[in-house]
């Protein structure tokens, strides 16, 4: 928590200075004792951001778009893999009153949780989400829809298997985009969680993903 303190490493003892042994005959003596050394320890520490919601998905899925279409966010938006080298966070506003954080993860590819791509190293970011929203290309041949979907859900089982269980909805992103509706079906005929038809670039379906996610958040 905010102001926490921990010892991590203890320091050592300091030693007698020359004034501890300092007597009305030798008022300066050239003598002192040694300290004893700290404690020394080799630690790795790992960061783990909060966010309420965690926007995961292959890359290029528009995963970038969506943060900065429904969030303050200004990530970097461009059409090659792995544009995003970090996690990226954002405010939701609901309402006046009401908000959510949604954090963007770099795109996971098979391999992943060894670490292929850049998954390895912020896989542990969505560990701290509550909700997890896969963010597929539906418009996409290959991988196709499904098999992205497919192939980041393995990733994640087999980095930690509760963040399978927390994924709340199928965003399928680009349905603006030529053949975008076949892979909507495509989704909509396989058993993934609420699949969601939106559009980064048109705001198609934002607010109803949003009122979606606030209510699986409630």
């Amino acid at each position: 928590e905010p102001g926490d303190r921990l010892v991590i490493a203890r320091g050592g003892k300091g030693g007698e200075g020359n004034v501890r042994f300092a007597t009305a005959q030798d008022q300066a003596p050239r003598y002192a004792t040694p300290g004893t050394p700290g404690e020394k320890l080799l630690i790795q520490i790992e960061l783990k951001l909060l966010a309420d919601v965690a926007l995961v998905g292959y890359p290029n899925a528009g995963k970038s778009s969506l943060l900065a279409a429904m969030s303050g966010a200004k990530p970097r938006v461009a059409d090659y893999p792995f544009t995003t080298l970090a996690p990226r966070l954002g405010v939701v506003r609901v309402s006046p009153a009401e908000e959510f954080t949604l954090v963007e993860v770099p795109g996971l590819i098979e391999g992943a949780h060894e670490g292929r791509g850049l998954g390895h190293d912020f896989l542990r970011h969505i560990e701290r989400a509550t909700v997890v929203a896969m963010v597929v290309d539906a418009a996409a041949e290959i991988p196709d829809p499904v098999g992205a979907y497919n192939t980041v859900v393995g990733e994640l089982g087999k980095h930690n298997v509760d963040l399978v269980g927390r994924i709340a909805v199928t965003v399928a992103n680009k349905v603006d985009l030529p053949g975008a509706e076949e892979g909507v079906s495509k989704l909509e005929g396989v058993s993934v969680p609420n699949v969601m038809a939106v559009s980064a670039a048109t705001r198609e379906g934002l607010d109803k993903l949003t009122e979606l996610l606030y209510n699986e958040l409630k």
